[in-house]
C-alpha cells in the first residue's frame, strides 16, 4: 500500500480505459532514493565538501605532463628509494588518506578487512582508502597516438577505459590509474557529455567543411560555363552559311571541330554544375543557419543554371536554323564520337580501379564484375560506331589501354583516379570504410557518366550503353540502401 495526496485520490470507480499499474513506478522511486542515500553517505567519508572532481582531474593531467617532460634527476630517485610509499606526489589528491590509519574498507557497503588477499588501494582522484574489489585501474592517462591527434589532441588527456570517448587502441605513452567505484561512474558520465559536445561539434564542422567544398566546386564549374559560353556564341555568329553555300562538307573540318568541342565542353560544363548542385541535397545541416545557407546557395546556383542553359539552347536552335542538315550531322558525329569514347574510357579506368580495391582488401568482387560487363558493353558500342567511321578499332584498344595506365600510375605526369580513399580513415577503420567509400563513390560516378552520354549524344544512338549504365546505378544504389538497413 502507499499513500497518495488528495489531488490524486478519487473514490469513484474508474471508467473503462486506460489502466495504469503504479506498483512497480514507485519501487523503482523507492530504490532510487535509496541509492542517493547511499552515495550521500559515501561523499562523506574522506571526501571534503569542496571537492570538485573536474579540479582533481586537471591535477593529474598536469603531473603526467611535468613526468613526462622532466627525466628524473638522482636526487629524485634517491627519495623514491627513501619514501615509505610508491605513489608519486603528483597522483596523491588534496584530500588523501594515509593507510595506516585505516583497517577496513572506506566503502559503508563493503567493510572488508585489509590482509595480503586483500591489500589497501588510494583512490587517485578522492583519495580515500579502498579494497580490491571497490576499486580499479580504468583511468587513463595518455598521449594520443599519431593517427588519433586529429581527435585528442597533442596535449596529455584521460579517459575511461571501455566507455564512449576512450582510444580505440591502447596509445604508446600512456598511464594507469586507480580510481574507486564511486569516482569512476562521476568520470564515466563526464567523459560521456564531453564525447557527445565533441561529436556535436564535429558534425558542424564537417558538415561546414563540406558545404564551403561544395560551393567551392560549383564556383570552379560555374566560372568555366561564363568563360566558355561567349566563345560558342561567337563561333555560332560567325558560321556565316546561306543557302547558295555548298550541301557538302568542306575538306578542312578545323572550323566544324571547334564548334563541336566547343558545344561538347559546354554540355559537360552544365551536367557537371548539376551533379555538383545535386551533391547540396545531401549535406545533412546540423543548424539552422546551415539549412538556410545551403537553400540559399542551391536557389542561386538553379537561377544561373535556367538562365545560362536558355541561351545555350537559343544558340543551338540558331545553328540548325543557319546550318544545313549535313553540317549539323557532321558536328553530331563528332560529339557522339568523343562522348562514346570518354564514356568508356571512363567506366573502363572505374571498373580497373574498382577491382584493384577489391583484390586489395579482400572484398566481394560482385560489384567489379557488375561495372566490368558494363565497360564490355561500352565497348562493344564503341566498336561498332568506329567500324562505321572507317576508323583502326586495334589502335583505339591501344590507346585507351595507354591512357588508363597514364591515368593509374603516373610516368611523369599527375595521376588522376575515381576512387583515392582516404588513407587516414583506412588506417582508422579499415574494411569497413573501404566498403562504404566503395558503396557511395561509384554510384555517383556511374551516374555522372550517363548523364554525360545522355546529354550529349542523340537518344537513338548508344541505346545499349546507357541502359546497361542506368541498370548499374540501380543496382549499386539498392545494394547501398540494403547496406544502410542492415546497419540500423
Amino acid at each position: 500500500m502507499y499513500q497518495v495526496c488528495e489531488v490524486c485520490f478519487s473514490s469513484e470507480p474508474q471508467e473503462v480505459g486506460q489502466v495504469r499499474l503504479w506498483k512497480s513506478f514507485f519501487m523503482d522511486l523507492r530504490q532510487a532514493s535509496q541509492c542517493r542515500e547511499l552515495s550521500s553517505k559515501e561523499i562523506q567519508v574522506g571526501i571534503r565538501k569542496s571537492f570538485q572532481i573536474n579540479r582533481e582531474i586537471n591535477r593529474l593531467i598536469c603531473g603526467f605532463k611535468e613526468s613526462l617532460a622532466k627525466d628524473k634527476s638522482l636526487k629524485d630517485k634517491v627519495q623514491g628509494l627513501i619514501s615509505k610509499s610508491d605513489t608519486p606526489s603528483w597522483q596523491r589528491a588534496k584530500t588523501w588518506m594515509i593507510k595506516d590509519s585505516r583497517q577496513t574498507c572506506t566503502v559503508q557497503t563493503c567493510k572488508k578487512i585489509f590482509n595480503l588477499a586483500n591489500p589497501k588501494h588510494n583512490c587517485r582522484v578522492c583519495g580515500i582508502v579502498t579494497c580490491h574489489s571497490c576499486s580499479s585501474r580504468d583511468l587513463l592517462l595518455f598521449v594520443a597516438d599519431q593517427h588519433e591527434r586529429d581527435r585528442f589532441g597533442n596535449e596529455p588527456c584521460w579517459a575511461i577505459i571501455k566507455v564512449t570517448g576512450c582510444p580505440s587502441k591502447e596509445p604508446d605513452i600512456h598511464c594507469y590509474l586507480r580510481i574507486c567505484n564511486f569516482c569512476k561512474p562521476m568520470l564515466e558520465n563526464l567523459q560521456l557529455l564531453e564525447a557527445q559536445k565533441a561529436e556535436q561539434e564535429g558534425l558542424t564542422l564537417e558538415s561546414m567543411t563540406k558545404l564551403f567544398t561544395i560551393h567551392e566546386n560549383i564556383d570552379k564549374v560555374q566560372s568555366k560555363i561564363d568563360d566558355q559560353l561567349p566563345k560558342y556564341k561567337q563561333l555560332v555568329d560567325g558560321l556565316e552559311i546561306t543557302s547558295a553555300s555548298p550541301r557538302s562538307l568542306p575538306t578542312n573540318r578545323s572550323n566544324m571541330q571547334s564548334l563541336a568541342k566547343a558545344q561538347g565542353d559546354l554540355m559537360d560544363h552544365f551536367n557537371k554544375f548539376v551533379m555538383c548542385v545535386s551533391c547540396l541535397k545531401q549535406l545533412k545541416p546540423s543548424s539552422n543557419i546551415q539549412v538556410k545557407l545551403a537553400s540559399s546557395i542551391m536557389k542561386c546556383k538553379f537561377d544561373f543554371y535556367h538562365e545560362n542553359m536558355s541561351s545555350f539552347r537559343k544558340l543551338k536552335k540558331q545553328l540548325e536554323d543557319v546550318a544545313p542538315p549535313e553540317i549539323l550531322a557532321g558536328i553530331q558525329d563528332i560529339v557522339d564520337s568523343k562522348t562514346i569514347e570518354i564514356a568508356c574510357l571512363s567506366i573502363t579506368q572505374v571498373a580497373y580501379e574498382t577491382l584493384h580495391l577489391c583484390l586489395k582488401y579482400r572484398l566481394d568482387e560482385t560489384l567489379a564484375s557488375n561495372i566490368i560487363q558494363t565497360s564490355e558493353v561500352c565497348k562493344m558500342e564503341l566498336r561498332e560506331h568506329m567500324k562505321k567511321r572507317g576508323e583502326n578499332w586495334e589502335q583505339c584498344c591501344q590507346q585507351m589501354e595507354l591512357f588508363i595506365k597514364l591515368q593509374l600510375k603516373g610516368n611523369g605526369v599527375e595521376k588522376r583516379q575515381y576512387l583515392r580513399p582516404s588513407r587516414r580513415l583506412v588506417g582508422a577503420h579499415g574494411v569497413t570504410y573501404v566498403t562504404a567509400f566503395l558503396s557511395e563513390r561509384v554510384p555517383y560516378i556511374a551516374q555522372q557518366i550517363h548523364l554525360q552520354l545522355s546529354s550529349r549524344s542523340i537518344d537513338r544512338k548508344f541505346t545499349k550503353s546507357k541502359e546497361a549504365l542506368s541498370t548499374l546505378r540501380c543496382k549499386l544504389e539498392e545494394s547501398q540502401k540494403e547496406g544502410e538497413m542492415l546497419k540500423r
